[in-house]
């Protein structure tokens, strides 16, 4: 068994039913971090060299909020934690930094 670097599945090399498995899941993750094209109305409080920091907070879009809520289940996943969700969106202020039209990082 190998573990993929990317989104850490355990799987043989070889068999196509893990292959195949890895592939979805692998793909699904990566699909919750892309942020392909910028947001209408988003707002950049950050601009470096290697991308730009992002701020949601209440009241903004909903398709903002989504990507949030998407991000932070790869989040909660990689740091061991039972999906909760943000348990005050009306107070939550948050933070991505995207680069190369992917969230890497979040706050």
């Amino acid at each position: 068994p190998v573990q993929c670097g990317t989104c850490g599945r355990v799987y043989s090399v070889g068999d196509p039913e893990e292959e195949a498995s890895h592939q979805r899941i692998h793909q699904g993750r990566m699909d919750k971090l892309k942020l392909v094209t910028a947001w209408k109305n988003e707002r950049v409080v950050g601009q470096f060299s290697e991308g730009r920091v992002l701020c949601v907070k209440p009241g903004d879009h909903q398709s903002h909020w989504r990507k949030v809520e998407e991000v932070l289940s790869v989040v909660d996943t990689d740091l061991g934690f039972s999906e909760v969700g943000i348990r005050w969106p009306d107070k939550t202020k948050v933070f991505m930094f995207v680069a190369d039209k992917k969230v890497v990082g979040l706050l």
